[in-house]
């Protein structure tokens, strides 16, 4: 190579390329490392996604667990309704069915990882995933609504007693007034103290009813000559306190109906939450 040429190449040329190649080199090293931190942060992402979604199937097999739970619960409170063992008709709630882990999850993160990032047909995998969220909805209705019949129940059944209690002290005040020493009063006295005299609480309506106030409205309707002027007085309380047993009845009768279909839609919503979370993990990632 000839000197002039050296010079040309040591002088001009390569003072022009090496900036050149420097900032090649750079805008390299820049994008390797733009594509380092991208690679990382999808890394980062797919793993955030993976704790995501196991977080969230983990708190629906709680949620599966609870709910069979609360149906058993909801079977032992119609059992003990039935066998007046609950006298206020309430039931316990548990406190998990609130579902408060899964409700401070973003759902529109899970809509990414479960449907938009998964296999299969777009309207099957968003109804599965619609049909997740409206079971957390019926879940909500079921609680809202027994929240408000425990409340209902515990107020009637308050009402209840109330008025038992009062017309009870207004039945033996009348019976004990305006005494007369015959023979048709004495009657009426010992056919009212006969059933009065059974060892049985006051408040307890229905074997009040059964055991004291049935027999005695049944015999003394059989005194129907009877020229005692409080009989009939008599009989219309006792047919209050008739009336206000059926209410109870009837009130017991509506909760218990009412409980039993709320197990039924619970049992549903168990089962709805089974299939469907199970179609949308079981579908691949795309």
């Amino acid at each position: 190579m000839k000197q002039e040429e050296y010079n040309v190449i040591s002088e001009i040329i390569i003072p022009i390329l090496s900036p050149l190649i420097a900032s090649l080199i750079s805008l390299w090293i820049f994008k390797e490392g733009l594509n380092w931190n991208k690679r990382k942060e999808k890394r980062k992402e797919i793993e955030n996604n993976y704790q995501t979604e196991k977080y969230f199937l983990y708190n629906l097999e709680a949620l599966i667990f609870v709910i069979k739970l609360q149906v058993q619960e909801i079977l032992n409170t119609s059992r003990d309704i039935k066998r007046q063992v609950n006298k206020n008709l309430k039931m316990h709630l548990l406190p998990e069915l609130e579902i408060k882990e899964i409700r401070d999850l973003d759902f529109k993160l899970l809509f990414s990882i479960l449907v938009i990032n998964r296999e299969g047909n777009n309207n099957a995998k968003a109804e599965d995933f619609l049909n997740l969220k409206n079971c957390f909805h019926n879940i909500d209705s079921f609680l809202n609504e027994q929240k408000k019949r425990n409340i209902n129940s515990e107020n009637r059944i308050r009402f209840i007693h109330k008025e038992w209690n009062d017309n009870f002290s207004n039945f033996k005040s009348f019976l004990n007034n305006s005494i007369i020493n015959n023979e048709e009063t004495d009657k009426l006295d010992n056919i009212c103290s006969k059933h009065l005299k059974n060892k049985l609480e006051q408040e307890q309506i229905e074997t009040m009813f059964i055991f004291v106030i049935s027999p005695m409205k049944l015999e003394l309707k059989k005194e129907i000559k009877n020229k005692d002027q409080r009989l009939p007085h008599l009989i219309q309380l006792l047919h209050t306190f008739e009336n206000l047993f059926e209410e109870l009845e009837n009130l017991k009768k509506a909760n218990r109906t009412e409980l039993l279909l709320s197990g039924r839609r619970l049992n549903s919503v168990k089962h709805l939450i089974k299939e469907t979370s199970s179609r949308l993990v079981n579908r691949k990632m795309i």
